[in-house]
This record gives structure tokens, C-alpha cells and sequence, in this order.
């Protein structure tokens, strides 16, 4: 095995530099027209961060030998839920992505997210908590399945379709926690905690499955040649031991975040409350930097 090697995939690298062009034009003309407060340097490379993190899963040595072994396959899948989805939200990517279209396209494209539109009721209804959990975690569940799980390694664009799929589910996992424009609903810290407990348990108990088995799951990985003498049920436990305790670390991080920062009486919420010498300015560009 030979780690470090990147190969380059048309489809993946137009989509990564098609999506960042156009948040960094947007991110420039914001910042050109309401200064540093519109668009902040922070918002940048997170998004740039999280991009580049898409671009480690789908361009690396991960995906030259995800085919060969599920641990591997695995890091990929995590990368691509839990930690490039929270990194784009951050940097406010739809409004900076429509000031980088151009002006007449992003009239039109504007107009789909006004108020009243059928595409802003659809992301509300999909940023209700129940909502969102419900579908980022069937979409998780139902590609674990091995009949489906099976097809990706043998149909390019159905494994295209996973990926895809994965990102979109991590990004409407993180989007009420982050709660990135347009979400216009307030999640309080204990909603935010049971939210992150859910996420915890229910992954907990998908990795659990695959680490505690004793059957292989998936008959693709019994047809490949094993890598570094790598049996597949033992390859089959460590992907499920990535899950279980890799996604969970990430989960537990971001739910001691919320009782540090979020919670009543809270070391955050204790400073907050404290008199401050002097007010801090009103003047807000946030809602010209949402677009």
C-alpha cells in the first residue's frame, strides 16, 4: 500500500472548484460592498476548510483504496457526514454563493428563496429537528444496507450518487445546530443536546452492529484482495469501531460545546450575563451579507 497518492477525477474537481469560485467571488463582493463585518476572513476558510475536506475524502489515497477495504471506505464516509458539512455551514455558503453568480442568474436563482417561495417551505419543513434527523439518518441507514452498499462498489455512478447523497445528509444533519441562512428557526441549547444525543445513539448503534458481528456484511469485500493480511471481518470491525467511536468523538465534541457555550449557568452564558463597560455598536450588515 502506498499512502499519499491522489488521483484526479474530472467530475469531482469541477464540482469542488465550480463550488468554491463561486463562494469566493461572493465572499469578495460582500466584503466589497459592507466591509470586514459582512464578510469575515473566519467564514472564508471554513468553508475553503471544508471544501478541501470533501477533496481529501474524494481525491486521496482514501478513495484509490476505499474498494478494497470498508475501514478505509469508512474514514471517507465520515469526512464526508461529520466533519466537511459543519465546515461549509460555517462560512454562510448560500448567500455568498449567489453574489457570486452573475447578476441575472442570481436575480432568478435569488428569487427561489424569497419568503414565500415553495423552495424556502420545503427547507423549512426539512430544517424541523425531527425532520432533519429523520432524513440524514434513513439516508446513513439505508446505504449501510449490503444490497445497496454491495452496488456502489460495482456501479460508478451509483457510488457517485452515495457520496453525494452523504454530503447532502451531513449538511442537513449539521444545518439547524449551525443554523446557517436561510434557517430562521432558534434551536435552544437542550433541543441542540437531544438533537446530538440522537445522532450519538442512533450511529452508535450502526457501528456497533458492524463491529460486534461475526458475519461480513458486505460480499464485495470477501471478492477483493486483503490488504496487509487484513481479514474482511476484522476490516469490517475497525469501519465499525471508526463509526462507533471516530463519529462519536466528533458528536461529543459538538454536544460539550453546547453545554459549555448554550446552557443556562453555563461558563459561556455567565460571561454573557456579566455588565459590560461599554455597549457594543447595533450597526448590523448581516442581512445584506444573507443576500
Amino acid at each position: 500500500m502506498t499512502w499519499g497518492a491522489w488521483h484526479g477525477r474530472g467530475d469531482v474537481l469541477a464540482g469542488l472548484a465550480t463550488s468554491v469560485l463561486l463562494y469566493a467571488r461572493g465572499w469578495r463582493a460582500l466584503r466589497e460592498r459592507g466591509g470586514a463585518r459582512a464578510s469575515t476572513g473566519p467564514q472564508l476558510w471554513c468553508t475553503l476548510g471544508g471544501w478541501g475536506i470533501v477533496a481529501l475524502a474524494l481525491l486521496s489515497s482514501l478513495d484509490v483504496y476505499q474498494p478494497l477495504l470498508l475501514s478505509v471506505h469508512m474514514v471517507q464516509h465520515e469526512l464526508l457526514l461529520l466533519v466537511a458539512p459543519p465546515l461549509i455551514l460555517l462560512g454562510n455558503p448560500l448567500a455568498r454563493t449567489l453574489w457570486g453568480l452573475p447578476g441575472p442568474v442570481r436575480a432568478a436563482t435569488g428569487s427561489l428563496f424569497s419568503p414565500r417561495s415553495p423552495v424556502r417551505r420545503a427547507l423549512a419543513t426539512l430544517g424541523r429537528l425531527p425532520v432533519s434527523w429523520g432524513v440524514s439518518t434513513g439516508l446513513l441507514w439505508v446505504w449501510h444496507l449490503p444490497v445497496l452498499y454491495d452496488a456502489t462498489e460495482g456501479n460508478g455512478f451509483v457510488h457517485n450518487v452515495e457520496h453525494v447523497t452523504f454530503l447532502a445528509a451531513g449538511l442537513l444533519f449539521w444545518w439547524p445546530l449551525v443554523a446557517s441562512p436561510p434557517y430562521g428557526r432558534p434551536v435552544g441549547a437542550l433541543a441542540k443536546l437531544g438533537y446530538l444525543i440522537a445522532g450519538l445513539s442512533q450511529r452508535s448503534l450502526l457501528g456497533a452492529a458492524l463491529a460486534l458481528s461475526h458475519r461480513v456484511y458486505y460480499t464485495h469485500y470477501l471478492l477483493v484482495p486483503r490488504l496487509s493480511g487484513l481479514p474482511a471481518l476484522a476490516d469490517q470491525r475497525l469501519a465499525g469501531g471508526i463509526m462507533w467511536f471516530g463519529g462519536g468523538a466528533v458528536l461529543l465534541a459538538a454536544a460539550l460545546h453546547v453545554i459549555w457555550t448554550g446552557l443556562p449557568g453555563s461558563p459561556e452564558d455567565s460571561r454573557r450575563a456579566r455588565p459590560l463597560a461599554r455597549a457594543p455598536s447595533p450597526a448590523s450588515l448581516s442581512g445584506m451579507a444573507r443576500g
